[in-house]
């Protein structure tokens, strides 16, 4: 990739990463504070939890690469950054399973 594409790739995401850390500390702010003050179950709660942060690496990797074919970037750069979506998406869901093993 050449240097104006790296260039344009960091301006491209840059404001949307800020409020999206924003997000996911506030889901975590609303799990707590749902652990502390009901009685809904653990196991709903982190599934609740773990679809959460499940659409939003769904939503990020949607409007990410339609960023990405928008601003004609190279297909083997898309298909790497699909390898890392998904890769992601087993990362959560395999804390999901064994979370809900050990409680």
């Amino acid at each position: 990739m050449d240097d104006n594409k790296k260039a344009l790739l960091l301006t491209l995401f840059q404001t949307e990463n800020k409020y999206k850390g924003l997000l996911v500390i506030a889901g975590l702010g609303i799990y707590f504070l749902a652990i502390q003050f009901t009685t809904i179950s653990y196991q709903l709660l982190i599934g609740m939890l773990f679809v959460f942060f499940i659409s939003i690496v769904i939503y990020n990797y949607k409007t990410k690469v339609f960023k990405l074919k928008e601003n004609d970037f190279p297909a083997e750069y898309i298909k790497q950054f699909n390898i890392a979506a998904f890769v992601q998406i087993a990362g959560i869901l395999f804390l999901l399973i064994t979370s809900l093993f050990i409680f």
